[in-house]
């Protein structure tokens, strides 16, 4: 008798303590945890999205290299001259 009254305790507390524990500590973890996206339609047009960044990125460089290219050549002329891409 007496190991059966020992048993039900431990297990109403394991109970109690689980409950209280969902109760108060589960609203602030389900907030601050961020499940990364890992549907792979999202992930390739974020990729997508990063390489046409990347080849605006590119051709901006290419223009300001084209105009530094122009200033450092400038001697009054048209001479050593390049067209700036659009």
């Amino acid at each position: 008798m007496n190991d059966v009254l020992l048993v039900l305790i431990v297990g109403s507390v394991n109970l109690l303590s689980f409950y209280l524990g969902a109760k108060l500590g589960g609203k602030e973890n389900t907030e601050s945890i961020k499940f990364p996206n890992l549907n792979p339609i999202t992930k390739l047009e974020e990729h997508k999205e990063k390489k046409e960044e990347q080849k605006e990125e590119q051709k901006e460089r290419e223009r300001l290299d084209v105009i530094r290219q122009n200033i450092d050549n400038y001697n009054g002329t048209a001479e050593g001259q390049r067209d700036i891409p659009r």
